[in-house]
């Protein structure tokens, strides 16, 4: 299950289309299922009395999204296209199904499931450093493969969003890393230099 086709072809049920604003579910709706994110970015957010809204997770294509939802009975955030986006309906019932009668499934499944937990771990870790230039060059090694280079996955504001920067700031903090010699931007790769 590394590979989200895998997943698809056992539980898929078919495709959603979102436009860009569109929500696929808000909190409180009835949980149907969980889904896989084909194209485009969503932002799995809350929002506050007040108006404030708290991103919990920025989706990126091949990424499954919602899995709490099939323990629930209903959905315990807002999911919003960030863009026109894609996703594949991985129905509740014969996700659940899959989880109770095929062993190979459920620990694909749980494997799954913990390296999201890993992940989210490691933003929360990124979030608490202070400082915003630390804060993105972190970000950039986390995603960089074993020559030092990154591609980024979204654009320059999803990655700020991520990783709880305003956009501003995180531009900011790009450029006075890349006038430290530390980082080199070409385009959408950046070369960590440190």
């Amino acid at each position: 299950m590394q590979d989200s086709r895998w997943l698809k072809e056992r539980a898929g049920k078919g495709t959603r289309r979102l436009a860009s604003g569109e929500a696929l579910f808000c909190r409180g709706d009835a949980s149907f299922g969980m889904f896989i994110l084909e194209a485009g970015r969503v932002r799995l957010r809350r929002c506050g009395r007040d108006g404030s809204e708290v991103t919990m997770q920025t989706v990126a294509p091949g990424e499954s999204f919602a899995e709490p939802s099939l323990f629930s009975p209903v959905y315990h955030c807002d999911c919003v296209a960030v863009r026109e986006s894609v996703v594949t309906v991985l129905p509740k019932t014969r996700v659940l199904g899959f989880l109770e009668n095929d062993s190979a499934f459920a620990a694909a499944f749980a494997l799954r499931m913990a390296r999201q937990l890993q992940h989210a771990r490691t933003r929360f870790e990124l979030r608490g450093i202070r400082s915003a230039d630390e804060r993105v060059l972190g970000a950039l090694v986390l995603l960089s493969d074993e020559r030092g280079e990154v591609a980024l996955p979204g654009t320059l504001k999803d990655m700020a969003v991520e990783i709880g920067l305003t956009h501003e700031a995180f531009y900011r903090a790009l450029a006075r890393i890349e006038r430290a010699g530390r980082i080199r931007r070409e385009g959408r790769r950046i070369a960590l230099l440190v």
